[in-house]
């Protein structure tokens, strides 16, 4: 009710639209530390139907966003590209994050080293040169990829969690349980009859297949490319084979891969490549 959020003249901004977008903006203010967004310094947002190079952009004292943007950044929430999150934190009512949270100085101080020794982590960017930049950036990560942010730097993850009081890692881990397959008996067959290696395999480690299976299953999508439709031997046969390559590991190892591509011939009619991979797509 406090933020007007408009559309530019060729975009018509629906009760979805606002909702979702203030969703979004209001996981910063679920800590302790701020309590609204503060309008004495911007009168609203505007969502706009052109494309941007720029994360957000300021207009009239407003917020400016791409609204292809958002709902890229929306649909894609393991990208570690969030225009809302970038957008709303130089609006939190002060003190500013850069002033107020304790041991934001000394981790960009760190960043900077790791920056000049050219030993960045891989999901870090090498051109955040302001501490308040810095506390964008990683925040969004925080929330789109907090396994990384855990794992190369517990202490800055900390932080977060404690800043915004919320531990994103386990809400991710709570969202992908939601999602998960139950293992369903008859499946067993499907994989003693078409997986040779499966066969092979002893008990026990059956049995921490049929747990990463369903998490599998319930976190990545399959599109068939020049079939019908995608079976259900099609599905259990490729996702036993991928978890017998994590069997010693978790479902972790395959956080970011959002969809398995089926093609009934070469992709994209390429007679020297029968398949492919990125961190988000196979094939």
């Amino acid at each position: 009710d406090e933020i007007e959020i408009l559309g530019d003249r060729r975009l018509e901004v629906t009760e979805e639209m606002k909702v979702t977008l203030a969703g979004q903006a209001c996981f910063l203010l679920l800590g302790p530390h701020h309590q609204t967004f503060s309008t004495a310094i911007f009168n609203g947002v505007i969502l706009s139907s052109y494309e941007s190079r720029y994360v957000y952009e300021w207009e009239d004292n407003r917020i400016k966003f791409s609204s292809e943007k958002v709902l890229q950044n929306i649909v894609n929430d393991r990208s570690g590209d969030n225009c809302i999150l970038q957008g709303f934190c130089c609006v939190l009512d002060h003190p500013q994050p850069g002033e107020n949270v304790p041991g934001l100085k000394k981790a960009f101080e760190e960043y900077n080293q790791r920056k000049r020794s050219r030993v960045l982590h891989g999901w870090e960017w090498d051109r955040l040169d302001s501490i308040d930049s810095f506390f964008r950036n990683h925040l969004v990560y925080f929330f789109e990829q907090p396994f990384d942010v855990q794992r190369d730097l517990p202490k800055l993850y900390d932080l977060f969690r404690g800043y915004f009081g919320l531990d994103s890692l386990e809400l991710t881990r709570i969202a992908a349980a939601k999602k998960r397959a139950p293992f369903l008996p008859h499946w067993r067959e499907i994989m003693r009859d078409n997986i040779g290696l499966y066969r092979k395999l002893p008990e026990p480690e059956k049995l921490k297949l049929e747990e990463l299976i369903p998490d599998f299953l319930g976190n990545v999508n399959f599109v068939p490319q020049g079939y019908p439709e995608i079976t259900e031997k099609m599905r259990i046969c490729v996702a036993t084979e991928a978890c017998i390559l994590i069997l010693g590991r978790s479902f972790e190892d395959y956080r970011h891969l959002q969809t398995v591509e089926l093609w009934n011939s070469n992709p994209d009619g390429k007679f020297d490549t029968i398949g492919d991979a990125n961190r988000i797509r196979v094939r």
